[in-house]
């Protein structure tokens, strides 16, 4: 038997490729994606506005302010975020922010994915509060979510294997009755992500099949 067994199944669905985004497509996912994870976001618009003498001014944020802030969800710890697409870079200014930001307590990163964007924030709450064992996809997937909640409890004593388990089902990973297996992982919609976290599976192959035999048997 091996994990790769247990978890290939059929389809996989991919989804849009960050890097052919537009730095507006990748901050309206991240938004999603925060908003989603608990969150609260906001998105700062910066511009200028011509008046009828023809004067300019500033609306919006100072000059560097990130795209994107907002607070993680019982800690209330601040978060920005400056979202960019490869090549671009951030702007002296803009890495002028982030270090301020960062030198008085909160959370700041440039990020050229969404994956960028939740690793500091689970990062965070990692740290911060210890580990928070919830499902992130319990709205989203309920018929499996109860499921979900006592797989994650199980390997909430193994971060390696709680991270990889907790980032699939945020990307949409399901759990479905297995003749052979009892339960077994069906991959989620990012290829990407699910490749990453069959490495931690794999090595965690026994204790984890073990556990979703016994889940299979007990029920949700």
């Amino acid at each position: 038997m091996t994990l790769h067994d247990l978890l290939d199944n059929g389809c996989i669905n991919l989804r849009r490729e960050e890097e052919n985004m537009t730095e507006t497509d990748l901050m309206h996912e991240i938004e999603i994606a925060l908003s989603e994870r608990g969150c609260y976001v906001e998105r700062i618009n910066v511009g200028k506005v011509q008046t009828k003498d023809g004067r300019w001014f500033s609306t919006g944020a100072p000059k560097g302010r990130p795209d994107l802030s907002g607070f993680i969800p019982t800690t209330g710890r601040m978060f920005f975020i400056e979202v960019k697409v490869k090549p671009n870079k951030p702007t002296e200014e803009q890495l002028r922010f982030i270090h301020m930001a960062k030198s008085s307590g909160a959370l700041a990163c440039v990020a050229y994915s969404v994956d960028d964007a939740l690793k500091m924030v689970n990062d965070a709450i990692f740290d911060g509060m210890g580990l928070v064992v919830m499902d992130p996809a319990a709205e989203r997937l309920p018929d499996d979510s109860e499921l979900w909640l006592k797989l994650l409890t199980y390997a909430s004593d193994c971060r390696e294997l709680f991270e990889a388990l907790f980032t699939v089902r945020d990307c949409g990973a399901r759990l479905e009755k297995d003749t052979k297996f009892g339960l077994r992982i069906v991959p989620c919609e990012r290829a990407d992500v699910y490749q990453e976290s069959l490495k931690m599976f794999k090595k965690y192959a026994k204790p984890l099949t073990d556990e979703l035999f016994y889940l299979a048997k007990v029920g949700g």
